[in-house]
């Protein structure tokens, strides 16, 4: 699970979406389509907006609630447990007072590993070796740069710049002249699968599922193999960074952290025979997750003090996750689904773990901003998966 996996620990079939809600409301679905709009400015490089098949088949998660029960929630009536939502739901469905998953992307073909966004575009990488661009708008998407066969994985970004790992190092180029001002920033024969990587002003931060945490200018001054910034006992699986510290898991089950100058290494939490696995940063705190298939954890810790708090427990597989300051969202197993995963979130203050989508056996990467939820989907076989966009 995650944007650092190239393959699944399972079999992939699409199923589409299922919203979980109080009061039996439960429903399978299928994901809205984004209309292609008529704009000549920028040609996509894919079919977007093609509609998911719907999710009735042998395939969907089975869950309570009848056709007709369905269909009372499902037109917009307004009842006590199923009232039409309440906000702009982004271009998806309404269906018993929650706003649904729209596909951004999904044709034959496409399967998206890692995400990273700026205010109006979402970024990322798929397994057939292309870096692509996506309007969190219109979902128009645009090829920025083909690797020829480097799997590329990782993928962050900054005001001016793309940056992403590969098999053979660390690359940059611009927003707005890639693939012209592609850049290797590290790499050498030695450089190991690159798992997931951060940046902040100076640097770029990278981890190779070794025991090692390496980073390199983002300037570009130099081509090696990367610069060791921390090195212990565990495999390093994530990684982020607050400008200060370089934060990541380990299959140690605790997380990590080091100053970005390589000094007063850390770890917190409790040790684990599971590989803490999603790390994710916001103003005030630390967030990652631990990844039992029981008894998996959410854990939160303040930037000031870091000390560990549970927030969320008896989780299955919790793995990618993101907070936007005030609620969290993660990708986990859902319970009695088989290997079903969802979209899940919970506030901060008060972690009562919600389901929010899910029905897709490989979901991959997460991000959000104000508005709405991102997520990919790496699809069956890896040729049928997408982007979706979920209102907030």
């Amino acid at each position: 699970m995650g944007p650092s996996g190239r393959s699944p620990d399972s079999p992939l079939a699409l199923a589409g979406f299922v919203v979980g809600l109080a009061g039996g409301c439960n429903l399978v679905l299928g994901i809205s389509d984004v209309p292609q709009p008529d704009d000549g400015s920028v040609a996509p490089a894919r079919d977007t907006g093609a509609a998911v098949a719907d999710a009735t088949g042998s395939d969907a998660v089975a869950v309570e609630g009848d056709a007709a029960d369905a269909a009372a929630c499902g037109d917009g009536q307004a009842t006590t447990d199923c009232a039409p939502c309440t906000h702009d739901c982004l271009g998806g469905a309404c269906v018993r007072a929650q706003c649904q998953p729209v596909a951004l992307v999904q044709d034959a073909g496409v399967s998206p590993l890692a995400l990273a966004q700026d205010d109006s575009f979402l970024y990322w990488t798929e397994n057939n070796d292309s870096i692509y661009r996506t309007s969190k708008t219109s979902g128009v998407s645009t090829l920025l740069y083909d690797d020829n066969g480097l799997e590329p994985v990782p993928i962050a970004v900054d005001d001016a710049g793309v940056y992403w790992g590969d098999l053979l190092g660390i690359w940059r180029c611009g927003k707005q002249d890639c693939p012209v001002s592609v850049m290797q920033l590290a790499g050498s024969a030695n450089l190991q699968d690159v798992q997931s990587l951060a940046i902040d002003d100076v640097s770029v931060y990278w981890t190779e599922g070794a025991p090692s945490v390496l980073t390199a200018p983002k300037n570009g001054q130099t081509t090696q193999s990367g610069l060791p910034l921390w090195e212990g006992d565990a495999s390093t699986e994530n990684v982020t960074t607050d400008g200060k510290r370089v934060f990541f898991t380990a299959d140690d089950g605790l997380l990590h952290g080091v100053g970005v100058d390589g000094g007063a290494p850390f770890a917190i939490g409790s040790p684990s025979f599971s590989p803490s696995y999603g790390v994710a940063l916001d103003g005030d705190e630390v967030f990652w997750t631990v990844q039992d298939p029981r008894y998996g954890i959410v854990n939160g810790a303040p930037l000031d003090s870091l000390s560990p708090v549970p927030l969320a427990s008896d989780l299955q597989s919790p793995g990618s996750i993101a907070s936007d300051g005030t609620n969290l969202y993660w990708i986990a197993t859902i319970p009695d689904a088989g290997s079903a995963e969802g979209v899940y979130t919970c506030s901060i203050t008060s972690c009562m773990p919600t389901l929010l989508a899910a029905g897709s056996h490989y979901l991959t990467s997460i991000v959000v901003d104000d508005t709405a939820v991102y997520f990919t989907d790496q699809g069956a076989t890896f040729t049928t998966g997408a982007v979706y966009r979920l209102a907030k």
